[in-house]
């Protein structure tokens, strides 16, 4: 009788037999075993994709085999033996049985509890070697779990992520398709590598370093190691360059402290990067959502922790950084994953979007207060809206006796009242608005960073030019959270971080820090590829429309001729009231121009007379030459250019083309006859100059004393991006000067002016030499109150025309060209023309 587990046979006084059939099956379920034994074993610890796969695949042939070869043969034997066996052959059915229902069951268990089986063995074989434990992963911005502090995270239909659930609308995240680094250096080699590039850099290192740790993270590999004898921290971050050279990767090196004593570690980038998606960490932020007023998603550490942020903790931020740096899949992140675990009830977002394309996906999400704002002159309007806003806010926080928006919120819980939602702002290319809106911009961010933290209302701005002049002292001090990508050059680092840092790799490769703390690096998240990112959005303001009773804003600030009173409801919500578009406004075939008769029929022969204007190729067809031959005001003029462009008469505005582009189409001809003159003037009729876009942009500027995106909105119907395109260009040629708070405008600079001017101190300086026979520069400071290097610069130019000699020495310095009866007759002339005056 042949024994399962032993793999012996035995006759019938169970003597065991040697040659027994079982021979064969002891010895491959001993192979079958072994292999799954160390496929389990590979699957447990963390291994590489590869060999993940690869042993699935042994396990499952493993098992498949051992149960074709062993398991069926035996239970076959078993059923076909004689019935003086009864008992034997029962007890046998019944091992059997125990062993193929226990055997799966053990290993599903081990399977799911993996995590916990791991970090037990990690734990207990640490405390053998005697090394430090493993922290907990950090998450920045923790606010402690208080009774109806927040809301719980929205609740919806649940689909399995692995073997971990995920509430909707997370469950709708792209996987990550590289979630692995690779990287050259390894426990086995690490001592040697970091010995060796030591003592290339010129230290006395004998044997390999202490190793006390590795941790791999997405971008960038920590090694901390027990520092040499004789070797200190400062000697080495001195050698960081020639030490980052030598491991093969000097940009993005760094060398950092680490909680032990007396040593260091060096942060070496990875040969190949791993991708960092917010599915990765979706599991701890709905977790950590559950403490947090405001849950934001920033990445990961480098060592691979998940990074979290809460948005009222900032309670502000300020993001820096160069194009491809990161910066704004981080803000579509941190939006995205803002919304996707907070209703419409609880935050409401505006999002300004001077590009039109980073934030415009979101139009249509119920949490928006209105449609993303993409005109610079719209800016200040909605600003303004949400510092009245928050003064009501403050009004009814003190009438309710509380101090902020939490203690409000968890009182009316309480007493069954509504919850005041928080408000986030969010600004992107802040250093474009601040070219061309300027002081009232500033003005505005600082009253709102000043004082409304605890109105619930938080902001978020972005910049890719964080010079001095952008992120002023006044707007840092009220953004004290700074995140900062790769930037084009040190200074820009400096002004935004107020330190100095490593170089970054970009590609979302950052520094954080919260309110003036140290800096901590990370790697941003990223939703997916940019269509996964789209549709992730796209899937986000489907879901909150379908769950959300507030329906999104249909009324658009950007639309020509809207201006929003500020309007406040009995709940201190901002109510927008606007009278001249409804909800259901859409453009038909033919827009009415107004509604009275007589003033609809006059808009009609403009209308008329206006498509003659743009069928004349000379003509520079736009809405403010509208308004000027016509005489009307901008918002008659624009609503007469969008039925033109509606009916397909002309084209679109575009940026590189001066006015608009006449398509064609079937009109009627204009009557305009003597006895009915038309309402603008005869000399209207002129063809205008043909001017460049730039040229006009400029005259205009030199006519009204300076800029503003007022004058240039009314006189040449341009917007934002190329007036700000164009002002840069302005400044740059010396022709517009600093924005004055008291003009709210930049300031003209007329060279011809500057000119005249330093021809009349010329002039001035010729007459005084004349007369007194000297042209020592000392007093020619002192009496005309000027820097010595204007003083030298205008004495160039009197050599120049002759009338001095050049400097020779400094003993002689410039001394008088001109003959006494030169100097004489000059004179003459002078009060003979002054006489005349």
């Amino acid at each position: 009788m042949q024994d399962f587990f032993s793999g012996r046979s035995s006759g019938g006084s169970g003597a065991p037999n040697p040659q027994g059939s079982g021979s064969f099956s002891a010895f491959f379920s001993k192979i079958a075993g072994t292999a799954a034994a160390l496929s389990v074993a590979a699957l447990f610890f963390e291994t590489s994709p590869e060999i993940k796969e690869l042993a699935k695949t042994v396990l499952k042939y493993s098992v498949v085999t051992w149960g074709i070869f062993v398991l069926l043969p035996y239970i076959f034997q078993l059923i076909i033996r004689a019935p003086g066996e009864a008992k034997s052959r029962t007890t046998s059915i019944l091992k059997t049985l125990l062993v193929a229902v226990a055997f799966p069951y053990v290993i599903r268990m081990l399977w799911q509890h993996r995590t916990t089986w791991k970090e037990g063995l990690n734990k207990i074989i640490r405390e053998k070697l005697g090394l430090p434990a493993i922290s907990s992963p950090p998450v920045i911005g923790l606010v402690p779990s208080e009774a109806g502090a927040t809301a719980t995270p929205p609740v919806g239909p649940t689909v399995p992520v692995g073997l971990e659930v995920l509430p909707a609308p997370l469950n709708m995240l792209p996987p990550n398709p590289s979630p692995y680094a690779q990287t050259h250096i390894n426990e086995a080699n690490a001592g040697e590598r970091l010995s060796t590039a030591m003592q290339m850099a010129g230290f006395p290192v004998e044997g390999d370093v202490d190793i006390i740790s590795i941790e791999n993270g997405p971008t960038l590999q920590t090694i901390s190691f027990r520092l040499p004898l004789k070797i200190q921290l400062s000697a080495l971050i001195k050698k960081r360059d020639d030490l980052g050279n030598h491991f093969g990767h000097q940009k993005g090196f760094d060398i950092v402290s680490t909680e032990h004593q007396s040593s260091a570690a060096f942060v070496i980038p990875n040969n190949k990067r791993a991708d960092v998606y917010v599915s990765d960490v979706a599991r701890g932020f709905v977790e950590f959502s559950k403490h947090a007023e405001l849950p934001m998603i920033i990445g990961k550490d480098i060592r691979g922790n998940p990074k979290f942020a809460d948005i009222a903790k900032f309670p502000h931020l300020l993001v820096a950084g160069a194009t491809g740096g990161g910066k704004s899949v981080g803000l579509n992140t941190g939006v995205s994953s803002l919304v996707s675990v907070r209703s419409p009830a609880e935050v409401r977002l505006l999002l300004i979007d001077p590009k039109r394309v980073e934030l415009s996906v979101y139009n249509g999400l119920p949490h928006l207060i209105e449609p993303p704002i993409t005109d610079f002159q719209r800016v200040p309007i909605a600003l303004n809206k949400v510092i009245a806003e928050m003064e009501k806010r403050y009004e009814i926080l003190e009438k309710a006796g509380v101090r902020n928006v939490k203690q409000y919120n968890k009182k009316m819980k309480d007493s069954g009242g509504k919850p005041l939602p928080y408000y986030v702002v969010v600004i992107d290319e802040y250093g474009d608005l601040m070219l061309v809106i300027g002081g009232d911009m500033e003005d505005a961010v600082t009253r709102l960073g000043q004082k409304a933290r605890a109105a619930g209302i938080h902001i978020i701005l972005t910049t890719q030019r964080p010079s001095v002049d952008v992120v002023t002292g006044v707007i840092k001090a009220n953004l004290p959270s700074r995140m900062s990508f790769q930037m084009t050059s040190t200074q820009d680092f400096m002004t935004v971080m107020d330190t100095t840092g490593p170089k970054l790799l970009g590609r979302g490769d950052g520094m954080f820090m919260m309110n003036g703390a140290a800096m901590e690096r990370f790697q941003s998240a990223t939703i997916g590829s940019e269509e996964q990112s789209v549709t992730y959005v796209e899937d986000l303001v489907t879901y909150w429309k379908g769950q959300s009773r507030v329906q999104p804003p249909t009324v658009n600030l950007n639309k020509p001729g809207i201006t929003p009173p500020v309007q406040l409801s009995g709940e201190g919500q901002l109510s927008l009231a606007f009278p001249e578009l409804s909800a259901e406004d859409e453009p038909s075939s033919i827009i009415p121009l107004a509604e009275d008769e007589e003033q609809a029929a006059r808009d009609e022969e403009i209308y008329r007379t206006a498509i003659e204007w743009a069928k004349n190729p000379e003509i520079v067809f736009s809405v403010s030459l509208l308004q000027r031959r016509c005489r009307i005001g901008y918002s008659c003029a624009a609503r007469i250019v969008d039925r033109m462009e509606k009916e397909g008469l002309i084209g679109p505005y575009e940026a590189q083309r001066p006015g608009r582009q006449w398509l064609g189409g079937d009109t009627q001809p204009v009557s305009v006859t003597a006895e009915d003159p038309p309402p603008w003037d005869e000399q209207a009729f002129k063809p205008a100059p043909l001017l460049d876009e730039y040229a006009r942009f400029c005259q205009v500027i030199k006519e009204n004393g300076g800029f503003s995106m007022s004058i240039v909105q009314e006189q040449l119907s341009m917007d934002g991006e190329t007036a700000s395109r164009h002002v840069q260009r302005m400044i740059g040629e010396g022709l517009l000067g600093e924005f004055d708070s008291n003009l709210k405008k930049r300031p003209y600079l007329d060279p011809d002016q500057d000119d005249r001017k330093d021809a009349e101190l010329l002039d001035r300086m010729k007459v005084y030499m004349c007369r007194t026979g000297s042209a020592k520069t000392s007093e020619l400071r002192d009496i005309f109150q000027m820097r010595k290097e204007d003083i030298l610069n205008l004495c160039k130019q009197l050599v120049e025309e002759g009338f001095l000699n050049d400097y020779t020495s400094k003993r002689e310095g410039y001394t008088l060209a001109w003959t006494p009866e030169q100097r004489e007759q000059f004179l003459k002339d002078r009060g003979a023309e002054e006489e005349e005056e």
